[in-house]
């Protein structure tokens, strides 16, 4: 805790934009557009320990537009409890109830203060797209991120924090106009604590509804988790708002080199609209763990049952509407929350090593099946990947059947052969879905530019949908520098074609000025050499120091140390750098300052003489303040820095009985242009 650093006063804002656009040809040959752009917002302030963060995003889709700019909260570490407060708006804690937004204040142990080995799960979305693809994930109706992918197995992992639970909704639209939609679970196994060692989450506040005039009553919710004996954790907690009380009670157990077993179960007592008692219950089960002994990773492995009568909160408060007086006709209109009730919940995540040489085997499945007819979400994908010398090949099946559409089917090879040094490939893919639709494509990839800076794909081929066959296209371009990425991707498949365009990046002002860089994370560091403009961050290689020795480092780990390390050949003759790496601990949504000493002033390198020989090895030379300055080299080379006015020097050797010194000046205004590999003589007298 002492090394931990809360940070510099500053405040910051990051965005990531992108705009996409689709023109589709239907059945009866009419054209049709499709486009749509999504900005997505942070802005903080950060004032000693103090964070106060403002999220949302705009997300505009063939003309209505659609803002989510309603997270606005102030925070703070408590470092003696391991803890963090937040006031304003909140999420509940999700390991136990379903997540819920209030308005509020909530207090809970903080997880990142913790060893790695006993953080929780983070889910990411892993999907499949047939062709080139548009990516819109939703949670509770609401766009948290849309991307563009290329066809294959597609895994994104790199979304803001999503502001508590609730499944999520993948939609793939794809270029031929195939739309694909289907939930996946959004799930967090709960962590397994030592002996002794608590963790909770405290939350209190006004119920903060996603949209509509809906009831928004107060809401309470205290979770905990305790480690016993033999590595077992009990957890549990209660809920309560208006017509609704829950509890829950669940055992974690650590099976050691087996992983991890969790196993709770919640009961609910509410009261719908109309007044009626719903009772019930819902049981869950969760594994996760890397066994190292028999290379499989279980990501997360969980199944869920809910009784007729359970429900949570949501579903409850979402039933009830109060009068919109703008909008009569709606009052009587009610979400039915029995129409999707679920009844049945399955995930699992698996991959499997067969060593080096046969290769590895995926797995990935997620279910939900409601009641009351409603379809089933299901998503299932296996895959196999491995390599023949240099020349390494993946092979997947995907499956999807969802509410919003019948069972579709895929299967997939990818083929992808490095060429020279490796950081350009070339690659073959063939896909068939279900109805005999297929595709068969050539693609060239790779980086260029200094530290892989520019990114590229190009690709052509062949593929029949259900209406045409013809030839498709695609290309991307990806460029990466200090103050931000900017992305572009357009491909085209018959006569149907998408586009997007894409950029990211932040700005920082503190003390030292504005400062602009690449995507922040919510905890950065600021890097200060002074007068060392253009240096390249040796632990960050697509980030140089701007005209001034600033840069932005746009992520790092909270409570965990830091290295951040400057180029060692870097020379610029007006300007030392006195070191080169530094190690820093920041908390969490911290801007740490990273101060690296430099000397500015001219740097040359001479050739020392004292009455025609040169100054012996070894001899010491010093400042006007009697300050030593550097030390003669071999053949009386003299390296000196700092060198920014006429300055008197004195070097000195020999013993005490038979030591000598001499003097000489050097005025930097005298001093022809040179590299650091050219001796200037001087004299010494």
């Amino acid at each position: 805790i002492s090394m931990w650093n809360q940070g510099e006063t500053s405040a910051w804002a990051t965005y990531q934009v992108s705009h996409y656009n689709g023109s589709f040809k239907d059945n009866n040959a009419e054209r049709y557009s499709s486009n749509s752009t999504f900005l997505g917002l942070q802005a903080g302030l950060n004032v000693g320990a103090w964070r106060f963060r403002s999220t949302g995003s705009l997300y505009r889709s063939n003309g209505e537009q659609h803002w989510n700019f309603n997270e606005n909260y102030l925070e703070r570490d408590i470092p003696t409890w391991r803890s963090r407060v937040r006031i304003g708006d909140n999420t509940t804690n999700s390991s136990t109830f379903t997540s819920t937004r209030i308005r509020g204040v909530k207090l809970e142990s903080d997880d990142n203060m913790l060893a790695n080995s006993e953080q929780g799960y983070a889910p990411t979305v892993e999907g499949f797209a047939n062709s080139s693809a548009k990516v819109t994930i939703r949670q509770n109706g609401n766009v948290i991120y849309s991307t563009f992918v290329a066809p294959g197995p597609f895994m994104i992992n790199d979304m803001y924090a999503i502001p508590g639970g609730g499944d999520l909704e993948v939609e793939i639209e794809e270029t031929s106009g195939q739309t694909t939609r289907y939930i996946q679970p959004y799930s967090v196994l709960p962590s397994m604590l030592r002996e002794g060692r608590w963790q909770y989450s405290a939350s209190f506040g006004k119920y903060r509804a996603y949209n509509g005039n809906y009831d928004e009553p107060m809401v309470g919710q205290l979770t905990f988790a305790h480690g016993l004996p033999a590595g077992i954790t009990v957890y549990g907690g209660a809920m309560a708002s208006k017509n609704y009380m829950a509890g829950s009670l669940g055992f974690a157990f650590n099976l050691s080199d087996f992983g991890g077993l969790s196993a709770d179960i919640i009961r609910s007592h509410a009261k719908d609209q109309d007044g009626n008692r719903l009772n019930g219950h819902a049981f869950r089960v969760q594994y996760a763990k890397n066994l190292q002994l028999t290379g499989t990773n279980f990501r997360l492995f969980g199944y869920r049952y809910s009784s007729d009568g359970y429900r949570d909160l949501t579903q409850i408060l979402s039933t009830t509407r109060i009068p919109d007086i703008t909008r009569p006709d709606n009052y009587n209109e009610f979400y039915n929350s029995n129409l999707w009730n679920k009844s049945h919940e399955y995930q699992a995540s698996v991959s499997q090593s067969l060593g080096d040489t046969y290769g590895s085997l995926s797995f990935a499945y997620s279910k939900i099946q409601f009641r009351n007819n409603v379809r089933a979400s299901n998503s299932f994908n296996i895959g196999y990947s491995n390599n023949i010398g240099r020349v390494n090949y993946f092979i997947s099946y995907n499956s999807i059947d969802s509410e919003w559409q019948r069972r579709t089917n895929s299967i997939m090879l990818n083929v992808s052969i490095p060429l020279g040094s490796g950081s350009t490939y070339a690659g073959y893919s063939f896909s068939r879905q279900t109805g005999g639709n297929y595709s068969h494509d050539v693609t060239l990839s790779g980086s260029a530019l200094e530290n892989n800076a520019l990114t590229y794909s190009v690709r052509a081929g062949r593929s029949k949908d259900d209406y045409s066959t013809g030839n498709n296209y695609f290309t991307s371009a990806s460029y990466k520098n200090s103050i931000g990425q900017l992305s572009a991707s357009i491909s085209r498949s018959h006569k149907n074609t998408q586009s997007q365009i894409s950029a990211s990046g932040s700005i920082v002002v503190d003390k030292g000025g504005v400062l602009l860089g690449q995507y922040m994370t919510g905890t950065a560091l600021i890097v200060e050499a002074p007068g060392a403009a253009d240096v390249e961050l040796a632990s960050h290689p697509t980030i140089r120091t701007n005209s001034s020795g600033r840069a932005l480092i746009p992520y790092a780990t909270p409570y965990r140390e830091n290295q951040v390390a400057l180029s060692s050949d870097y020379y610029n003759e007006n300007v030392t750098l006195q070191q080169n790496h530094r190690t820093v601990v920041p908390t969490k949504g911290a801007i740490v300052l990273v101060s690296f000493e430099t000397e500015q002033g001219r740097s040359e390198l001479f050739t020392l003489k004292y009455q025609g020989q040169i100054v012996p090895f070894g001899s010491a030379v010093y400042g006007a303040e009697d300050e030593q300055k550097g030390i003669v080299g071999p053949i009386g080379r003299l390296w000196l820095s700092g060198l920014t006015e006429v300055q008197t020097f004195t070097a000195r050797w020999g013993t005490n009985g038979d030591s000598k010194e001499c003097s000489f000046t050097i005025d930097p205004e005298t001093l022809t242009d040179a590299t650091a590999t050219t001796d200037k003589e001087i004299v010494c007298e």
